[in-house]
């Protein structure tokens, strides 16, 4: 075997294609590969999120539409499992902090990783014209220099500041425990 076969050759060759009435074929990986096509396959499996049905009479406009929404509830799922693990160690003390003033802390210090915003969250603060801080307090000083603050739209000026700062920041549709720690959570590069 070729060690420069195309990605559509190693799929072609690690999956079985089974044809079941007229129109309809169904894909399915082989599952008994104990040579090297092993690890190839289990990067294939990763990748699978789901399974569409179609047929021949259906546009391709339906099925995609039905394949975007399955994507959409994979996604989802994959979202709340990670934000559960960030409020997790939130709780724990760990490497994550969840809430306003908390999360502002860790973006003042430049330590998020990853930002997770609820998407309807709007929240009023503050920004120093000296240190450039923010803080969601309001207030005419900023309380760590005391230079002139601001006011701000604070979750776009954490968001702003965290990709800035080369972290990613997640748009989070709904999550009840996120919204009950006031919208805000961050998986940090270091502990604080």
């Amino acid at each position: 075997m070729k060690d420069d076969i195309s990605s559509h050759e190693r799929l072609v060759r690690l999956a079985r294609i089974e044809r079941a009435a007229a129109p309809v074929a169904s894909v399915y990986l082989n599952t008994r590969w104990v040579d090297e096509h092993q690890r190839d396959r289990m990067r294939i499996a990763r990748l699978i999120a789901g399974v569409v049905s179609g047929s021949r009479h259906e546009t391709s406009s339906d099925i995609a539409r039905r394949a975007s929404e399955l994507v959409s509830h994979v996604d989802m799922q994959e979202q709340g499992s990670a934000l559960a693990a960030v409020l997790t160690e939130a709780a724990k003390g760990g490497r994550a902090v969840a809430g306003v003033d908390a999360t502002v802390e860790a973006v003042n210090r430049g330590a998020v990783r990853r930002l997770y915003v609820l998407k309807t969250l709007s929240l009023a603060g503050w920004s120093c014209a000296r240190c450039a801080s923010l803080q969601g307090d309001p207030g005419i000083r900023c309380r760590l220099c005391g230079g002139e603050a601001t006011p701000v739209e604070l979750t776009n000026a954490i968001v702003d500041r965290v990709i800035a700062s080369g972290g990613e920041a997640e748009i989070v549709d709904v999550h009840e425990d996120l919204r009950r720690l006031g919208g805000l959570a961050a998986l940090l590069r270091y502990p604080l």
